[in-house]
């Protein structure tokens, strides 16, 4: 069995926090772990828009000691692993089970109070769809607390937290057509503002046609035709790159932007058939527009 040893409970924190999200639009949701190094490379899907890769999101964690790994687990057996760490981690320093200090729950719930303050996810046929999500929260300077550098870690164990790799699984097919490693050539940068700017007003649009429309008329399939419409225009804050507003509003809702106060600028890259869009904490990847093969080298 592979362990992972990060740097320490804020790392910790701020992977499980990744998860948190992820699992929140499909609980059973993977995770494609890839590190030659020291640094792990966590790959997860958000299932925006159609297509076979929806927008393939990236967040990175420092090592203390380096490894090669390349495997798809499941994100909430993950979720456990990092959560049974840090309970035990903090039940060594408390010397006492029973003292009132976390529990295997804390690093999975630590994750899902951020959540609480943005507005509900439009629904359709009772699924989350890309229509609402991360308006407010991202109008707040992202999610503190998780999964964000920003957020205050003191009671977090500045040891390495050493977490074992959960077995691998037989992943879906965007699992084996990941981003290229290399080859990408920088097209444009827009301040993080901009970004948070430009989902806003698309969330509001979405919702403004939503509320529009009648009851009998919010069909699953409908709402989908229109977060079709909404999501897959070009950002306008980054002309000619052809990056749809789903990139933006991925980044946006996995905490990625951070802070609108912190003057941060994103970055929009491309190579072969994939347009990346890589912002301060994290990075989501799309396919291009009538771009070539989906087999792109890894």
């Amino acid at each position: 069995m592979t362990a992972l040893h990060l740097v320490d409970g804020s790392a910790l924190a701020d992977l499980a926090g990744y998860l948190v999200r992820l699992l929140r639009y499909d609980r059973a949701a993977v995770v494609h772990l890839r590190a030659d190094g020291a640094v792990l490379g966590t790959f997860g899907r958000v299932p925006f828009g159609g297509g076979t890769s929806g927008v393939v999101a990236l967040r990175t964690t420092e090592l203390a000691d380096p490894v090669r790994l390349d495997a798809t687990v499941s994100a909430g057996r993950l979720l456990d692993a990092l959560a049974a760490v840090e309970e035990g981690s903090r039940g060594a320093n408390s010397g006492d089970a029973n003292s009132g200090d976390a529990t295997s729950e804390d690093v999975k719930s630590e994750g899902a109070k951020s959540e609480d303050a943005g507005p509900e996810d439009a629904e359709s046929g009772g699924g989350k769809s890309e229509g609402g999500e991360s308006e407010g929260a991202q109008s707040k300077g992202g999610h503190p607390g998780v999964g964000h550098p920003d957020a205050d870690r003191s009671d977090h164990p500045k040891t390495t937290a050493v977490v074992d790799v959960p077995p691998e699984v037989t992943g879906p097919p965007w699992t084996a057509m990941l981003p290229p490693r290399t080859g990408w050539a920088q097209l444009a940068s827009l301040p993080i503002a901009g970004l948070v700017r430009e989902v806003a007003e698309a969330v509001g649009r979405f919702r403004g046609r939503t509320e529009a429309l009648a009851a009998e008329e919010r069909t699953r399939a409908a709402l989908d035709r229109m977060a079709e419409d909404v999501w897959s225009r070009a950002l306008s804050g980054v002309p000619g790159t052809h990056l749809p507003l789903r990139a933006a509003h991925a980044a946006a809702s996995l905490g990625f932007l951070g802070s609108v106060d912190a003057g941060a600028e994103a970055t929009v890259l491309s190579v072969g058939g994939w347009l990346r869009l890589d912002a301060p904490y994290g990075s989501v990847s799309v396919r291009r527009s009538g771009g070539p093969s989906l087999f792109v080298p890894r």
